[in-house]
């Protein structure tokens, strides 16, 4: 070797740090891992909640423009879903594969369906031992 080369150095072994033991973690490690679990377990929830969603979507109604839609499809491999519209109660099925209908506003129908669920609704408080909306 040349004078002026440095040799390798070695760690010795009795320089290491082995935890041999739970009790010589830091505390702070503990916590970490509880929040990385926390984390985890959050994740997966909102996950799971955003899949379950999808089997249930909201679309506007290509008959009447209407909002108050709700789809479901039968089967979970399946990309048809079957939308029905309270307001004008039209039924479709649309296949996420194609493009959405083209939607075409009516108000008329909108606001005679808004009014068909509202006066569902007074009917419905009625007639279940509630008060009922007279006028």
């Amino acid at each position: 070797m040349e004078d002026g080369a440095r040799k390798p150095t070695t760690r010795e072994p009795d320089q290491l740090h082995f935890i041999e033991s739970p009790t010589d973690m830091n505390p702070s490690l503990y916590l970490l891992g509880a929040v990385i679990i926390l984390g985890l377990f959050a994740l997966v929830r909102f996950v799971v909640s955003r899949i379950a969603l999808m089997d249930r979507v909201r679309r506007q109604c290509p008959h009447c423009g209407g909002d108050e839609t709700c789809g479901s499809r039968k089967e979970k491999d399946s990309s048809v879903f079957t939308y029905h519209c309270r307001l004008c109660d039209h039924t479709w099925p649309w296949d996420q594969t194609t493009p959405y209908p083209e939607v075409t506003v009516r108000p008329e129908l909108i606001a005679a369906g808004k009014a068909r669920l509202a006066q569902e609704q007074r009917d419905d408080r009625g007639s279940h031992g509630g008060p009922a909306n007279i006028g």
